[in-house]
């Protein structure tokens, strides 16, 4: 296997953020922010199989289940296949935000055609206080899904208008009258 350099930044990038990540586990035992209410909310879809409405014990009505679900039947199943739903939290997060760094790596390499430029988004991407708070939380699980479908799509609209398929004109051009121009 070759190396070169877009490999080698996007590994940089990766095991930056992984310090990071490694970081963050050794201070924190437990998962933060919300981490009951989301093992809860998967936990009832594992049981269930379906999307619930209300998401109970957590107040006395319950709590509107008002989420993408996409997160919580992928740690249903996890947690039918037998992981600890505490573990689940608190690795598979960095586990999502590593797939995050390389997405923000990749589209910006395409982007610019520029690895060093790719790298400087991968190392902020994966080291930015903010973003690791947002994302290594319990909820990140969930939130990172989100990240990297949109991050997916982001990349896929860009590939598609740059390749023509948006009818030559990139970026779109507003019709006329309805003729295009």
């Amino acid at each position: 296997m070759r190396w070169n350099r877009y490999k080698g930044f996007l590994l940089l990038a990766l095991g930056l953020s992984a310090l990071v990540q490694v970081a963050y586990l050794r201070t924190h035992e437990f998962p933060a922010l919300l981490g009951g209410l989301f093992l809860e909310m998967a936990a009832t879809v594992a049981d269930s199989g379906t999307l619930p409405t209300t998401i109970d014990g957590f107040t006395p009505a319950g709590v509107p289940f008002a989420y993408p679900p996409l997160g919580f039947y992928v740690m249903a199943v996890f947690l039918k296949l037998g992981v600890d739903g505490v573990a689940l939290l608190r690795f598979g997060a960095p586990v999502v935000l590593l797939g995050i760094v390389a997405l923000v790596y990749h589209l910006t390499w395409v982007l610019t055609d520029r690895s060093e430029t790719a790298l400087l988004a991968g190392i902020i991407t994966g080291t930015h206080v903010s973003l690791n708070v947002y994302l290594l939380g319990a909820s990140g699980f969930v939130r990172g899904l989100g990240f990297i479908f949109m991050l997916v799509a982001m990349l896929g609209a860009y590939q598609y208008f740059a390749n023509d398929g948006g009818g030559g004109h990139w970026p779109p051009r507003p019709s006329v009258g309805g003729s295009s121009c």
